[in-house]
């Protein structure tokens, strides 16, 4: 479901198998899921210490959405802005550089430490292996430490594969993807699944940067494409104790503002039991960019662990983090030149705490800390404190204040230049920090209609200046103060629908009075569901704002001296499903109906890694689930 606090849009659905009537009327009316990543524990969402939003990887797939950051759109709060056909940019609340953001797959950090960010649209998996996305708008540093400082994307994916699923996608722009899943049991301790696809589409624009930087080579692609593939394997131990071995793979060409070819490689593995879990987490990701002038190598070992105690009322959490980052950046060898390589390391060591307290059946308190060592920081400490409110059933009203940071990238804290002579680091930079304050609730004012809301206030402190060249420097304070709703409703039977609105109004003290964020955004949706057949309407307004930092690719930092102006926009995309057999069915979806050509970014001239214009997109899918 889509929700936060509550179901949050019945209404975008899309590519999956068109559900009857009164199925969509169950799904509507049941009850409010467990979530996973607030406190890292199943916990029901009303009750979580942060604000969570869920959308079901059906919601998703049932959208229209080509990927994950497109469907994300309908969540008030999150910021998606499209920089390329490549590339989708996040954030929560602002801070849509995906860098303030922290992503992850299965609980496991898909970040890539040397720039600080990951973009979904080359992430080593597909829409159709989802089994959910969980949201935690606001700082998550409690249980995530570093990066989570406006919020967590946590994908969940699927771990009941039965059978062969079947996608093949075709569009307008060279437009491509497919993909093949299979799952099953081996006896009956093993479940097994694995994963392949690809992707791909031409760019919207030519390229430019080349003649923009007087580079005689080629710089920029014309055509991104992905290949990915997973697996999972999972045993059963008994008395509710599993073990599961996760391994992900992607190969992309042509990404980060259409010049970059990474190869990222996830491996996990995890022991769990009702109330004890272990991660042992590998990534890895090299890539070259620049017409193969550079390269970067990346490579992340993580250890985390946690200990549930219950007793009465009490439920505490215990947890322990280790993480050791090695990185290399270099210029590569040519037939004129030799190569030159520097890398650095890093390790991240933590410890938390939570305990929730139930006081009787209408109130519960959860106070929480974190201690933790950071390479070339102070020890740091993070909080967060939550009042929750449940008169009765379908109403909860939630009080909470947290604190978070955000850690330099390693090109901001330890780029010497001796290879790449850009974004040079800074050892003695700061880490950013947040404050926030958030009164958020829901209400059910009939069995059909369902709104929820926050109001928050963020105090932000040493900003980091992540300018082209360096050395970096915190050189700013902001203050934000925003509002969200959203509104869903069931109209008939075969009729639902939604709205939701943010307000944001940021003010950095290094560029006063500019909208460095849009301060209005409006998402609505309509979905009608009819024999076997279902059309889905849904739109979006985004105001002007003012970019300070270019979106197509945050690691050069600032648009130029100034700032670029991004005009509002309004998009709207529909989507038709039907039946075509057993098992079978077809999809059509276009993007950008009404050919609002439009820029998400800096348009050119801003800068140099300018965005393109988004254009209409359509396709046409076909679904195949063999049983």
């Amino acid at each position: 479901m889509i929700g936060w606090a509550l179901l949050v849009s019945c209404c975008l659905v899309g590519s999956a198998a068109p559900a009857h009537a009164d199925d969509q009327e169950a799904l509507f009316f049941m009850e409010i899921p467990l979530v996973v990543s607030s406190s890292k524990r199943p916990q029901p969402m009303e009750e979580t210490a942060s604000s969570v939003m869920v959308m079901s990887g059906e919601e998703i797939r049932r959208s229209g959405a080509t990927n994950i950051a497109a469907a994300l759109r309908a969540l008030a709060g999150v910021d998606v802005r499209q920089a390329h056909a490549s590339q989708h940019v996040l954030g929560i609340r602002g801070f849509a550089d995906t860098g303030h953001v922290l992503v992850t797959i299965d609980g496991n950090n898909a970040f890539m430490y040397h720039a600080n960010h990951i973009f979904l649209d080359w992430a080593p998996l597909n829409i159709e292996e989802v089994e959910r996305v969980e949201v935690i708008k606001g700082p998550g540093g409690l249980f995530y430490g570093g990066s989570a400082f406006s919020g967590v994307i946590n994908i969940v994916t699927r771990e009941d594969v039965e059978g062969t699923y079947l996608t093949i996608q075709g569009g307008n722009g060279e437009a491509y993807r497919g993909n093949v899943i299979h799952g099953g049991n081996i006896g009956e301790q093993w479940d097994y699944s694995i994963a392949l696809g690809a992707r791909g589409a031409r760019e919207w624009d030519e390229p430019e940067l080349a003649e923009t930087v007087g580079y005689p080579g080629r710089l920029e692609g014309e055509r991104f494409r992905v290949f990915y593939g997973a697996g999972r394997l999972a045993r059963s131990l008994g008395g509710n104790a599993l073990l599961t071995l996760d391994l992900r793979y992607s190969n992309a060409r042509n990404v980060i503002s259409r010049v970059c070819n990474p190869t990222t490689r996830f491996a996990n593995l995890r022991y769990e039991r009702e109330d004890f879990w272990l991660r042992l987490f590998h990534n890895f990701h090299v890539k070259d960019f620049w017409d193969e002038t550079y390269g970067v190598d990346d490579r992340n070992y993580e250890l985390e662990l946690m200990k549930l105690f219950r007793r009465g009322a009490h439920t505490l959490s215990v947890g322990g983090y280790a993480k050791y980052t090695w990185w290399e950046v270099s210029r590569l060898q040519t037939e004129t030149r030799p190569g030159i390589a520097e890398n650095h390391a890093v390790a991240d060591l933590a410890v938390n705490l939570e305990d929730e307290w139930r006081l009787g059946e209408r109130y519960i308190l959860s106070i929480g800390g974190r201690l933790e060592r950071y390479t070339d920081l102070d020890y740091m400490t993070l909080g967060r404190a939550s009042v929750i409110f449940k008169p009765d059933a379908g109403r909860h009203l939630r009080f909470t204040a947290a604190t978070g940071h955000y850690l330099p990238s390693l090109f901001q804290q330890t780029n010497e230049g001796t290879a790449y002579p850009f974004a040079l680091g800074n050892r003695d930079l700061k880490e950013e920090r947040i404050a926030m304050f958030e009164l958020a609730g829901a209400m059910e004012f009939s069995p059909g209609m369902r709104m929820s809301g926050a109001l928050f206030y963020n105090i932000c402190r040493d900003l980091i200046d992540n300018s082209q060249s360096g050395p970096m420097q915190n050189v700013a304070d902001a203050d934000q103060l925003g509002m969200e709703c959203q509104l869903e409703c069931r109209f008939s039977r075969t009729l639902s629908g939604s709205f939701g609105y943010a307000f944001l109004d940021t003010e950095r003290d290094d560029y006063a009075g500019t909208a460095v964020d849009p301060r209005h955004k409006a998402n609505w949706g309509l979905a009608l569901e009819r024999d076997g057949r279902m059309l889905a309407l849904r739109g979006q307004y985004v105001g002007a704002y003012q970019e300070i930092y270019m979106t197509a690719n945050p690691v050069f930092g600032r648009v130029g001296d100034g700032v670029a102006e991004v005009d509002g926009y309004l998009t709207v995309d529909a989507h038709l499903v039907v039946a075509a057999g057993e098992g079978v069915e077809v999809g059509m979806s276009v993007a950008n109906l009404f050919a609002n050509e439009h820029f998400e970014s800096n348009a050119p001239p801003d800068g140099w890694h300018t965005a393109d214009a988004v254009a209409r997109r359509m396709n046409v899918t076909v679904n195949y689930a063999i049983h």
